[in-house]
Parts: structure tokens; C-alpha cells; sequence
């Protein structure tokens, strides 16, 4: 993600917005007595233009205020419910031994999880048993827990009797197996019961030997009641603040009422909650600070969707702010990186009263997006920028004056200078004296009703020598240093439409022939 700085793009905008002479309108070309005016600069930018600038319009918000937020978005850390769903396949009997003619299979997985229902998108389920009795029998299974295509498991086969001799004639469905895209299981008292009858032709029930059932690369697709207590690894995400990257030097900006947002998109059906292994807020000097709060010890509980609403997503929001955290400390003063590690926890309370669901489509996204608002105090933010620049060439120069007029509606002082530098990029002359630098901010209106427009006038007169000297710039450093110090009693808001605007000329008195 890579924001530029529309504020500190206005004020260098707005100092170096036109560098070709014919685009100055409000100061024309005079000449008189031999004395030359000219243009240097001329621009006027609204905060709009400058934030038409950036390329990246989606991180920049303006809300219905007018008020500017510079927004990160990190990355999405996205899971499947496939490793629950797969630790559930993996923790079914793989064969079935059928001991009496009704048995009852425990249906128990580990982990205290608790299933009252589960399906499958593949495997298959098989059964083989012999008949080691003289007599032909009639055998039928049934299992009113496990259906099939909606109707209880049927399964009628035919056996010949044993004849002593060899093996027990057997059966098998192996070759065309039930597929379990087809089965659901559903648990009654914690067991599936299975039974079976094998009738022979005097209507004699007589039990079978070697008797099973196999259930063949299961693959739960499905699966409703408790599912037990797991830590599911979340991820972790760093979110980059380059609101400092544009040149800057020094100093400090204070965002008042900044926050951090923690989005959640939840299609797991059961409780789930975000565990937070850590929380840091990284600042331009280097220095990282943990985010402190209740939620870091609790948790967060994400939205999840109900029994009923199987399929569907819920997603939910969690702020953290100056009210339940620390967050208004460490983003207040130059941040420059927030980091975050969580872990998922499912049924995180243990409450096996608790029923949901989890599907081979469940899934959670979690994302987290900084807000920083332009409301607050900026103590010294000090920042410079090198751009090309040529002032022209007159002859015979006796003594010259810049003049600078500023018309300012963002209410942020500024001391502003300007370095000439040669070809070799060698210091020439600065434009401006130290009591000469000041650029008032706009005046705040009481109650919100935006700035009053404060406008500079300087004038800088140049010596013959001076004047021949910085003949020969080729770049210019403008050095700005802002500050909210005329407003230190209230946050500075920096509104959308607010602008600047410069003109900067300059007149050259020649000697006559």
C-alpha cells in the first residue's frame, strides 16, 4: 500500500506548481526605466487536486464532513474449515465390527466434540460378512441413524449354506460400494446402532460371522453439534504507514481520534473467537509499542450464523480506540507500521450446550484498516523536496526583488525556505530571511464552519552580486516546516476543499546604456 502525503503535496504543489512563465496570469511582463518584472511561480491547489494526485483514491476518504482520513488496509487472512473437517474424517472408524444382530456403534470423536449429524462429499461404505450356517439365509441391515439418499440404510443380500468344506460363503458390495456423497450419519444418544437379520428358509434367525462394515477414504463435507475446543493458526499481517515517506526530516504529527478496525467475514457456524498473540504499533524513530487492552486477555468473538442459516456469511466489526485501548497514544504520534499475530479459537468458552455447524465451504476472513483522520496537532513536521528550476538570464543586473504572495485557507502555519543548488548541486543562497519564512495558516471559523483565508506578502531585494549568483541554479530544495502552533488549543481539521495558493515574482533593475 503507498499513500503520498496530499498535505505535503499541496505545499510543495502549491510553491512549485508553475515553473514556465506563461502560465503566470496575475503578474504580467512590464518594462520600465529599465527595469524587467517577470513571473516565477503561480499556482492554486484545493486539497481535492492534490488528492487527484495520488493514484490511489480508495485509501484517501472524505467524509461527510469534508474531513480527510488517510485509511491502510492490510492484508486478508483467510482460512478454510478443511483441517476441522479433516481431523473429523480422520477420527472415524475406519471398519465397523457387527458383534450381535443389533449393535450399537459409540459415536464419540476426540476432543469432547459431540456430533449430531455429519456428511460427506466422498468415500464409500462397504460391508462383508459369511454365512456359516448349513442353511441358505435371507440377510437384511438396516441402521435408522445412517441414511441414505434421505431413507434409512437398506442393504438385502443372499447366502447359500456352508457346507463344512472350505471357507463360509461370503458377501460383499466392494465392487459397488454406497458412495458416502450419499450418506448422512445421524447420532442418536451418542451411537449409530446397526442391525441385521439372517432368516433361513424355515423362518429360523441364525447370526452371521466375519461381519463388517468399512467405511473407505471418508471426507466429511458436513458436520453439525459441538465440534470441540481448537486453536486454528490465523496469521499474521504488518500494515505500512507512509504518510511519513514523503521527505520527511523531523517533527511530529499528532492525529487526534485515530483508530484501527478489525473486519471479520464468518461462514463458520459454531463460536469462534480471535486470539491475540500480539498487537505493536512501530513509530518513525524506530520504536515499537504494545497495544494494551481487555481485548488482548479476552479475545475477540466474531458474528457467526445460526443453524438454520447454513451456507451463509455474517460479518461484524471491532474498534479499537482511545476507549478500550491505547491505540490513541500510539497512533498519535508518528506511526509507522502496525503488526498483529491472532489465532482462531473454536467453542472458546467450552459451553458443550452449543450446537453449530461447520461445511467444506465454511471459511474466515479477517482484515484489519487503520484510520488516521487529518484532526490534530503537527509540532515541527519538517520535510523538503528537490525539484529543477531556472530564474533566467538578464544582463548587467544593478539590484532585483522577489516578492511572494501567499493566499492560505488550511489553517497549518508554515516557515518555508528555499535553497538554491548549482549543476553540481552545491549550496548557492537561501530565498528567505529567518523572519521573512512565516506562512500564517487559514483561521479557524468557530463551530465547524471551516477557515478564513490568511494571505502573506514578502519581499526579499536581491543584490547585483547576490542576483548574478543564483543566475546559475538549476535545482531548488524547499524546506517546510509545519505547525499548528497559532491553534494549539483546539485539534486542526483539514477539510476537502480548503486550498493555498502562491504567486511568487520578481523584478530586475538593469544598468542603462
Amino acid at each position: 500500500m503507498r499513500i503520498t502525503n496530499p498535505l505535503i503535496t499541496l505545499c510543495l504543489l502549491t510553491l512549485l506548481g508553475c515553473q514556465d512563465l506563461g502560465q503566470l496570469e496575475d503578474i504580467q511582463d512590464v518594462t520600465y526605466d529599465a527595469t524587467f518584472a517577470f513571473p516565477l511561480l503561480n499556482s492554486s491547489l484545493s486539497l481535492r487536486d492534490a488528492v487527484d494526485e495520488l493514484n490511489n483514491p480508495d485509501e484517501i476518504v472524505v467524509d461527510p464532513d469534508g474531513l480527510l482520513h488517510f485509511v491502510y488496509q492490510g492484508e486478508v487472512l483467510s482460512n478454510q474449515s478443511s483441517d476441522v473437517l479433516e481431523d473429523i474424517s480422520n477420527n472415524l472408524p475406519p471398519v465397523i465390527p457387527v458383534l450381535s444382530n443389533e449393535f450399537a456403534l459409540p459415536f464419540a470423536i476426540p476432543g469432547q466434540v459431540d456430533l449430531e449429524e455429519i456428511a460427506f462429499r466422498n468415500g464409500s461404505l462397504r460391508y462383508t460378512f459369511q454365512n456359516d450356517n448349513p442353511e441358505p439365509v435371507e440377510v437384511t441391515i438396516t441402521s435408522p441413524q445412517i441414511l441414505v439418499n434421505g431413507s434409512p440404510l437398506l442393504y438385502e443380500v443372499n447366502l447359500p449354506g456352508y457346507d463344512g468344506n472350505g471357507t463360509p460363503p461370503s458377501a460383499t458390495n466392494e465392487e459397488n460400494p454406497t458412495p458416502l456423497s450419499e450418506v448422512r450419519v445421524v447420532p442418536e444418544n451418542d451411537s449409530v446402532v446397526i442391525r441385521y437379520t439372517a432368516v433361513t428358509p424355515g423362518g429360523q434367525e441364525v447370526t452371521l460371522s466375519n461381519f463388517f462394515l468399512a467405511l473407505d477414504q471418508p471426507v466429511v463435507s458436513y458436520a453439525e453439534g459441538y465440534l470441540g475446543q481448537r486453536t486454528i493458526p490465523g496469521g499474521s499481517d504488518e500494515i505500512e504507514i507512509d504518510f511519513f515517506d514523503f521527505s520527511y526530516i523531523d517533527g511530529t504529527i499528532e492525529f487526534s481520534d485515530p483508530q484501527i478496525t478489525l473486519f471479520v467475514e464468518n461462514s463458520y457456524g459454531i463460536p469462534t473467537r480471535a486470539a491475540i498473540n500480539s498487537f505493536s504499533v512501530s513509530t518513525v524513530e524506530g520504536e515499537t509499542f504494545p497495544v494494551t487492552g481487555t481485548f488482548i486477555d479476552e479475545g475477540i468473538d466474531f458474528p457467526y450464523p445460526p443453524l438454520d442459516q447454513v451456507g451463509a456469511a455474517r460479518v461484524g466489526s471491532f474498534v479499537f480506540n482511545k476507549d478500550n485501548s491505547n491505540i490513541d497514544q500510539l497512533l498519535s504520534s508518528n506511526p509507522r507500521r502496525v503488526a498483529y499475530d491472532i489465532d482462531i479459537q473454536t467453542h472458546p468458552d467450552g459451553d458443550t450446550s452449543i450446537d453449530g455447524f461447520l461445511t467444506d465451504e465454511s471459511y474466515y476472513n479477517v482484515s484489519m484498516e487503520v484510520d488516521l483522520p487529518l484532526r490534530g496537532q503537527v509540532n515541527g513536521f519538517t520535510l523538503r523536496d528537490t525539484v529543477d528550476i531556472t530564474i533566467g538570464d538578464l544582463s548587467e543586473v544593478e539590484e532585483a526583488e522577489f516578492k511572494i504572495v501567499a493566499d492560505n485557507a488550511i489553517p497549518i502555519d508554515a516557515d518555508i525556505q528555499v535553497l538554491f543548488l548549482d549543476e553540481q548541486g552545491q549550496f548557492i543562497d537561501s530565498l528567505l530571511a529567518a523572519d521573512q519564512q512565516r506562512l500564517q495558516g487559514g483561521r479557524m471559523l468557530p463551530n465547524g464552519m471551516g477557515t478564513e483565508v490568511r494571505t502573506t506578502e514578502v519581499f526579499v531585494p536581491f543584490s547585483a552580486e547576490r542576483f548574478e549568483a543564483v543566475k546559475s541554479v538549476t535545482s531548488a530544495v524547499i524546506r517546510i516546516r509545519l505547525s499548528t502552533e497559532s491553534n494549539a488549543d483546539v485539534p486542526v481539521e483539514i477539510l476537502d476543499e480548503q486550498e493555498i495558493s502562491v504567486r511568487v515574482g520578481a523584478q530586475a533593475r538593469v544598468r542603462s546604456n
